[in-house]
């Protein structure tokens, strides 16, 4: 999400949204899934301010579940993983080849069942 905010919404329309400020993105059965982002103006390579914003942090939670963030710096150049507020992992450590992506799952919910696995 970080970067200049192309969106999709779940329905599949795509726009950009030049919005400042920080905005609930998702909202799923009044807070059983919240997905939140912050946007803020960059500065070109001569420090002034871009007419436009960009996705500068995100934060998602699931009723009951552990709050994940990231977050970037205020230079832009590293970003920091936080679950309930607690550091994990930043870009520099990504870069030192400890942690990797093994998989990850996206899981929908219906009437039928509790939770189905799409990925």
């Amino acid at each position: 999400m970080f970067g200049d905010p192309h969106m999709r919404t779940l329905d599949g329309y795509s726009y950009t949204f030049n919005g400042l400020g920080e905005y609930i993105l998702t909202d799923i059965d009044n807070g059983f899934f919240v997905l939140q982002a912050r946007t803020a103006r960059p500065l070109t390579s001569g420090n002034e301010l871009v007419n436009g914003t960009v996705f500068v942090a995100c934060a998602a939670q699931q009723a009951g579940s552990t709050m994940v963030q990231m977050t970037m710096n205020a230079e832009g150049t590293d970003f920091e993983v936080l679950l309930n507020g607690t550091e994990i992992v930043n870009k520099t450590l990504l870069a030192s080849g400890k942690y990797q992506c093994i998989t990850f799952s996206l899981m929908e919910r219906s009437e039928f069942r509790p939770f189905k696995v799409l990925t």
